[in-house]
């Protein structure tokens, strides 16, 4: 299990902050996105994604021993 955490309007989309999923790749995350709501799938293919704090944008890339995803939509500005 790995803990995601949504901020921004990611979490708006999510409904809640943060949740506990079962997850292989960051291309799992992004249909679990798609699949939870219109509004967070939609969202999530312009996120920037922090693998244990390390931005990371390889959908292929393994999240065996992963402990959190952060979940970051565009901010203002950039």
């Amino acid at each position: 299990m790995v803990t995601v955490r949504f901020f921004a309007a990611a979490r708006a989309a999510a409904g809640q902050s943060e949740m506990q999923l079962q997850l292989s790749t960051l291309a799992d995350l992004r249909a679990f996105c798609h699949q939870h709501s219109e509004a967070l799938g939609t969202l999530s293919e312009s996120c920037s994604f922090l693998v244990d704090g390390i931005s990371e944008a390889d959908p292929s890339r393994t999240l065996a021993g992963v402990e959190n995803i952060d979940v970051l939509p565009k901010f203002a500005g950039g």
